[in-house]
């Protein structure tokens, strides 16, 4: 009795679970399409942005506008601490480093929130190029450098 009682239940259970795992499945597709998972085209860049280097820049002012040092100029923009993520990555800027420009735009005479919104134009198109003078100032170089910024600008995303 107890085991023909428990075998209408099982098939009870199995006839009302049959709709339900039908309705759950499209009728166009067979149940095997459907366990694919979707295809990731493009990953959101800023998902893996902690494998990369950061930096930690400091800006020299140019002293016009003391008492608004947001708005005060910058003179120069040096690297003062590098953070590797990554033991495989290798950045091509270091400490001591002088970023002088970034997507061919002089950093020069602009402002903390000019720099700003000019990093995040060039990383909105892709990885930022920075032109960048050694330690010593004697030569330049245009690196590509899409690493995070240990304190960031005022209004820099990420």
């Amino acid at each position: 009795m107890k085991s023909s009682l428990f075998h209408r239940l099982l098939s009870l259970i199995a006839v009302i679970s049959l709709p339900l795992t039908a309705l759950a499945q499209p009728e166009n597709q067979p149940a095997a399409e459907q366990a694919k998972p979707a295809r990731i085209e493009q990953m959101n860049p800023f998902t893996v942005s902690a494998l990369y280097a950061a930096i930690e820049v400091q800006f020299t002012l140019s002293g016009k506008n003391l008492f608004k040092p947001l708005e005060d100029t910058v003179d120069s923009a040096e690297v003062i601490s590098l953070q590797i993520r990554d033991p495989d990555d290798t950045p091509e800027i270091g400490i001591g480093d002088k970023i002088v420009a970034i997507d061919g735009v002089e950093l020069h005479g602009k402002t903390l929130a000019e720099i700003s919104k000019l990093l995040n134009q060039a990383r909105a198109k892709g990885v930022p190029d920075m032109k960048i003078s050694g330690n010593l100032g004697l030569s330049t170089k245009t690196i590509k450098f899409d690493g995070d910024w240990l304190v960031p600008l005022p209004g820099l995303k990420r």
